[in-house]
């Protein structure tokens, strides 16, 4: 499945590139073809214009120049010589513009009338000695050259008027020729386009949609999957991108591969764990089992009732009650070792250790346990409490001279039960709780010798199958308080999650 070799490579953007190039060269043709036609057209209506505009205003300037001038005989007033003066020269142009827009011999004669037409103004607006009547006569000869040029004009007007038609007409049929041109040129180019793009689309979507198909079958779960022979057309970036896409499919399977490998190392290696753990704790037992039928449990307990008895028979009650309260422990740690208890049995066995130990330490020791009723029926394993008052007795109390204090309280929070363990003693300094704090957080840290509250922890961690929250805080020389979030759970609830458990897994 996987390809070597290196082969050349027909770019889909060179393929478009080039595309592109031959559109802009058509388009560029259009435009050019467009452009010239357009600046021809507006010639010639700019020329259509500028013929009408210059004949009005000749004939303006005409109307004008004579109203000015038969003005100018009668008062002889500068300004408006200087008008006529100024009127003459735009007629002299006019003239010739319109000659030169209109390329016929009826114009030039008009050309060469007009200018004859300013030539006798010119002699009147120059007239200085003549009187009124000599600058009347001048005027009278340009009045008669004046009704020539309007005789010619209006005959002249029908000329001038039939070439404007004409060339509105060859106008309008070269606009519809370009737009037939323009409109035909754009129908190829489109088909051009849609042809190229619909051969170009069905290349490269052919080959993606193969690609697609074998990426979903490998979604659904099947992984060997061979390369069609079409994904090997085009030899562009789609081909490049098959490749590539089915020589990872071959590494990914072959990692596949490794993996199952190593999982079924992994889990052959848990096993062998889990066995060496099953062997150890079956050794650990065996050694508490031997050590326990060291001491005969009731023989002992015999023992002691044997002498509390025979404290009662010789009047010592108190006495008979500290024989009892060390057989009631006795019998407690030992019965119960490794076995699940409620809080309210945990408490008697606290109360039973504090009271000998009480006894021991006089008034240097008081104690108090305080139990909300609803705490009472949750189950815990037993010897939780018990280490942490020792704790609290060897470490805060016995260094205290007189007025030690105990207190062993279990409240009730939210889903959880808070059980807290404080005595009044010496507490930790800064750097003995934050190393305590450190080494609580190490999972391998064993203080069996220290505090204890690790193994505890261990035990409810396990016990519980979650993790259980605490804290400690303790301040020198007034106090050191622990406290455990136990999961109230009641006999009925721990039996329930059994009987699930068990069902799920015979499932």
């Amino acid at each position: 499945m996987i390809m070597k070799g290196k082969m050349r490579i027909h770019s889909i953007r060179q393929r478009l590139l080039f595309f592109g190039g031959m559109l802009c060269m058509l388009l560029l043709l259009f435009f050019s073809f467009f452009w010239k036609n357009s600046q021809y057209l507006f010639r010639q209506q700019s020329r259509l214009l500028e013929v009408q505009r210059t004949f009005a205003s000749l004939v303006n300037g005409l109307e004008e120049s004579d109203s000015r001038l038969y003005s100018y005989a009668l008062d002889r007033d500068d300004d408006i010589k200087i008008r006529c003066t100024a009127l003459l020269q735009e007629m002299r142009e006019a003239g010739q513009a319109l000659a030169g827009l209109l390329d016929a011999p009826i114009f030039t004669d008009l050309e060469y009338l007009i200018a004859d037409y300013a030539d006798c103004a010119g002699k009147v607006l120059e007239e200085t000695n003549g009187g009124t009547g000599g600058y009347l006569a001048l005027y009278q000869a340009t009045k008669e050259r004046m009704e020539l040029i309007h005789k010619m004009m209006n005959q002249h007007q029908k000329a001038v008027n039939q070439d404007r038609v004409e060339w509105q007409a060859r106008l309008e049929a070269t606009q519809k020729n370009v737009e037939r041109t323009l409109l035909g040129g754009t129908a190829v180019l489109i088909v051009f386009c849609m042809a190229f793009l619909v051969r170009f689309s069905k290349g490269v979507t052919r080959r993606l949609t193969l690609l697609t198909g074998c990426a979903e079958k490998i979604c659904e779960g099947e992984w060997v999957v061979d390369m069609p022979p079409e994904a090997e057309a085009g030899h562009d970036e789609v081909w490049v991108l098959s490749r590539a896409f089915y020589r990872m499919l071959d590494e990914i399977l072959d990692q596949i591969e490794e993996l199952k490998l190593k999982e079924a190392m992994e889990r052959q290696l848990k096993e062998a764990e889990v066995r060496e753990t099953q062997m150890t704790a079956k050794l650990e037992r065996a050694k508490l089992l031997t050590l326990q039928s060291r001491v005969n449990p009731h023989f002992l307990f015999n023992a002691l009732n044997v002498i509390g008895g025979q404290a009662a028979a010789e009047s010592a009650p108190k006495t008979m009650d500290m024989i009892f309260e060390t057989a009631d422990y006795l019998r407690y740690s030992l019965s119960r070792l490794g076995k699940t208890v409620t809080l309210q049995e945990e408490m008697q066995n606290v109360e039973n250790y504090l009271s000998i130990q009480k006894r021991r330490f006089a008034d240097r020791l008081q104690y108090e346990i305080r139990e909300e009723a609803e705490c009472g029926q949750i189950w815990i394993p037993s010897m939780i409490l018990q280490p942490l008052c020792e704790n609290a007795l060897i470490h805060g109390i016995m260094p205290v001279a007189q007025g030690g204090r105990i207190l062993i309280d279990a409240v009730w929070d939210k889903k959880r039960v808070r059980i807290t363990v404080a005595d009044n003693g010496t507490g930790f300094t800064p750097e003995r709780l934050a190393q305590v704090q450190k080494d609580m957080a190490d999972e391998n840290y064993d203080d069996t010798n220290g505090i204890g509250l690790s193994n505890i922890l261990r035990r409810l961690n396990v016990f519980f199958e979650e993790p259980v929250d605490y804290t400690i805080e303790s301040e020198p020389g007034k106090e050191t308080k622990v406290s455990l979030w136990i999961p109230a759970r009641t006999r009925d609830a721990m039996e329930e999650k059994d009987a699930n458990g068990a069902g799920s897994t015979c499932g």
